[in-house]
């Protein structure tokens, strides 16, 4: 696990409040995803991926919105996006492939106007990818 965070002028560290990055790539972390990430409110690099993650993501989650990148992708999530995930509008990448995510993809995802990356394929989604999808602009990437 990798922990990235700036100092002060003092060249302390802040309060955890500040933590900029989270990598915990090829994990072994199981459990579930802390509601307790939405007390970082300067977090702009969460990275999760290739672990064993479960549950579903917390709504909490949405409230991050200094985040420009949420990847947890190859875990075990369940559930829908929470609606709220939808207003992160600084979000650049947005990869949650190959869980076992289910539901509709949220025409919602319009509000995400900034991103470049989406991955969402190898999930249990339902419905068709909404058409708002075509809005994003910046989108370089999508599966």
């Amino acid at each position: 696990m990798y922990f990235s965070f700036t100092t002060n002028s003092k060249g302390t560290p802040p309060s955890s409040s500040y933590l900029l990055a989270h990598f915990a790539e090829k994990n072994n972390l199981a459990g579930t995803i802390p509601r307790e990430l939405q007390e970082l409110q300067e977090l702009r690099f969460l990275h999760m991926e290739e672990g064993r993650t479960g549950g579903t993501i917390p709504p909490e989650l949405g409230n991050l919105s200094n985040l420009l990148e949420l990847d947890m992708n190859f875990n075990a999530l369940t559930g829908s996006i929470p609606a709220n995930m939808y207003n992160l509008a600084n979000l650049l990448e947005f990869d949650m492939n190959d869980n076992s995510l289910s539901g509709p993809i949220s025409p919602d995802i319009q509000k995400m106007t900034k991103l470049t990356f989406l991955q969402f394929h190898r999930n249990q989604f339902t419905g068709s990818i909404p058409a708002e999808v075509g809005n994003l602009n910046r989108l370089s990437e999508s599966k």
